[in-house]
């Protein structure tokens, strides 16, 4: 039996009462921080990758991509032909390719691919690139409780600011410009007043 996962219905945002929380209700639209502004300095962040680390999966990576080549499933041997060489070129390549060192075999790999119009990926490029995709994502954090005393104090400025109620449409195609998104308004008329006092 499939397990079904229930969603709330309302996602809260803790907000203090200020110019910027105005202009989400006025405008429709709210901001999305990147990981590096989040104000928790633990939160969504990798940590540092150790550099040996990253070496040794590229040349993990980089190996299979020559694995590919040279020994090409199902067969796990050498084609006869590679692209559009002859057989006899094809073996003279391969003669060569043997004497060469890693980073001259990457090398030639991705030349004889690119001169067939197939660009390999780059493996010695992926931890930068994760990097750079990471800091262009928006992130917009919300709750299931409008009634979380912690948050009231840490988001709502000591419980002076509101909690804005987010209702999720669906197959509504949300739009997004820069760093802005634009979402359903914000829940009208439903403040929920809380008093911490009592217990």
């Amino acid at each position: 039996m499939e397990k079904q996962i229930l969603e709330p219905s309302v996602l809260y945002k803790y907000r203090e009462d200020s110019t910027w929380t105005e202009e989400i209700l006025r405008n429709k639209q709210v901001w999305l921080s990147n990981a590096e502004k989040l104000n928790d300095p633990l939160e969504c962040r990798t940590g540092i990758i150790p550099e040996s680390w990253k070496q040794k999966n590229i040349r993990e990576m980089e190996e299979a991509q020559i694995m590919g080549l040279v020994a090409p499933l199902p067969s796990f041997r050498p084609s006869e032909t590679l692209f559009s060489l002859s057989p006899r070129d094809t073996r003279r390549w391969f003669k060569k390719f043997k004497t060469l060192s890693h980073s001259e075999r990457m090398k030639a790999m991705r030349a004889i691919y690119l001169e067939h119009g197939i660009e390999l990926s780059r493996p010695d490029r992926l931890f930068d690139k994760f990097q750079k995709q990471l800091a262009k994502v928006g992130i917009f954090s919300l709750t299931e409780r409008p009634n979380n005393e912690l948050m009231w104090s840490h988001y709502a400025r000591s419980h002076t600011g509101l909690a804005l109620g987010f209702r999720e449409q669906r197959r509504i195609s949300s739009e997004v410009r820069g760093i802005h998104l634009k979402l359903p308004t914000p829940q009208k008329n439903r403040f929920l007043k809380q008093d911490f006092s009592k217990k």
